[in-house]
């Protein structure tokens, strides 16, 4: 459970550093950038409950606070959440509740991406596998998803039915099927709302609000930090690029494409968004065609969230980690001291007693090593019983003479090859011993385990609850 005596503390620093945003907006623009966020926010979770209940889904009354007194975020795309991403709403509908403080989750729904995608494990020709099925449409963007026809989620109930059933997971499949119902339900539904719902159906979130970002980005305010920022030009790029380019020195980062790409000629921080053809790419400064927008590219988002519209904004395992570049970047661009954030986070695995079994042998295969390398030391252990004491005594006092023998400096280049294979052999029956002394049950299936079928953490968090 987080400390969230230590995240409101957090909070009321943020709220006190925070005099204006980038010398753009002023304390009372932002106060009422919120206030019409949150009422923006109320209102899609409210139109939200109203679906739901149309397609035959109860969902529970949101009765989170509605000022803008104190406010904290969290955001992710529109997939279907592992548990891992799932945490941080968790906390984020935990701490209001606590605190009686105002809470949105945004919908980064302007992101591309498979929203539908559903992980399960399976055995495919005698291998573990994860394996994966959409219920969405190949639109690009989240924005424009939609769910897939009942027909199809009932397939796609099936072909998970069958992976689980071949890696003994049948208690998961039950779990499944009444999700999958759920979206029988959504067929058909724009993607954004019917994950949505989904989620707040299947996981507590009365405590907090709905936001998507395209919604965002229709403010008069956001359109005013757009229009700044694209008339800062080729400033806003050189020192954006500068910014990265020692970043990278200073954190010995090699790949250009981290933790963002340089800026190419003429190229701003947004999407154009393509309404009529569903799809984006990069804005150069130039005249915006009709039927499109702009979406900020991820570091503009996070700007946008953390250093403006919340007091506290909740990361996930990844965002942490580019996030230190957007602190970087703003104090020396902005002169802005960054707002401190939280992250959450959880890792949940189908398969606990297999990685305990797998954990506890990585354990024995260290201790053979130690105890290989530091034999002397070992010697008196309560391990070893008095005759492996003696066998073990002799296996050292061997290679002890070995070694004393290999130092010598007459000994010609054949009698140095002898001697270090003696050593070897040496050490090979040493491996053996311990190997039968601490020997580990299914050994050789542990040893040719698939660590990343048995360690993946992206199944849905449904499969879990």
């Amino acid at each position: 459970m987080p400390d969230f005596a230590h995240w409101e503390n957090l909070l009321v620093e943020n709220q006190h550093r925070l005099s204006n945003f980038l010398n753009i907006f002023s304390i009372g623009e932002i106060h009422r950038l919120r206030e019409e966020i949150i009422n923006s926010a109320i209102s899609y979770t409210q139109r939200l409950e109203t679906i739901a209940f149309e397609h035959g889904i109860i969902l529970q009354k949101a009765c989170g606070v509605t000022s803008f007194n104190k406010l904290i975020m969290t955001g992710h795309q529109p997939t279907i959440y592992h548990s891992g991403i799932l945490a941080k709403n968790l906390s984020l509908n935990t701490f209001a509740q606590e605190t009686k403080t105002a809470a949105i989750n945004i919908i980064i729904d302007t992101d591309s991406g498979n929203g539908g995608n559903i992980y399960y494990p399976s055995i495919l020709n005698a291998e573990p596998e994860v394996q994966s099925i959409s219920i969405s449409d190949n639109s690009p963007l989240y924005l424009y998803q939609k769910i897939v026809g009942s027909n199809e989620i009932e397939n796609t109930l099936n072909l998970i039915h069958t992976g689980l059933t071949t890696v003994s997971l049948n208690f998961v499949t039950a779990k499944s099927k009444k999700v999958l119902s759920l979206y029988k339900q959504l067929s058909g539904m724009s993607l954004c709302e019917a994950n949505t719902i989904a989620r707040r159906y299947l996981s507590p979130s009365n405590h907090y609000y709905e936001l998507p970002l395209s919604l965002i980005l229709k403010s008069s305010y956001i359109q005013t930090l757009f229009s700044k920022i694209l008339a800062d030009g080729d400033a806003f790029s050189n020192q954006y690029n500068q910014a990265l380019h020692t970043y990278r020195l200073d954190h010995k980062i090699k790949n250009n494409a981290n933790p963002f790409p340089d800026l190419k000629p003429n190229e701003t921080p947004f999407w154009l968004i393509d309404s009529s053809k569903k799809d984006r790419s990069s804005f150069f400064n130039s005249t915006k065609p009709e039927n499109c927008f702009l979406a900020p590219k991820a570091f503009l988002i996070t700007l946008l969230l953390r250093f403006c519209l919340s007091d506290l904004f909740i990361h996930g395992k990844g965002g942490a980690k580019y996030d230190q570049f957007l602190d970087y970047w703003v104090s020396i661009y902005y002169k802005m001291q960054a707002p401190s954030f939280v992250s959450v986070s959880e890792d949940r695995y189908l398969f606990p007693d297999i990685i305990e079994e797998y954990e506890n042998y990585l354990s024995v295969l260290s201790r053979r090593r130690e105890i290989s390398g530091h034999l002397e030391k070992h010697l008196r252990s309560s391990l070893f019983n008095t005759a492996d004491k003696s066998c073990l005594n002799e296996f050292l006092n061997s290679k002890t003479q070995l070694l004393s023998c290999l130092q010598k400096k007459d000994n010609t280049s054949t009698q140095r090859k002898l001697l270090g294979k003696e050593i070897k052999a040496l050490d090979l029956c040493i491996k053996d011993f311990l190997n039968h002394k601490l020997a580990v049950p299914n050994e050789s299936k542990l040893a040719n385990m698939n660590t990343d079928f048995l360690y993946f953490r992206e199944y849905p968090f449904f499969f879990f609850t």
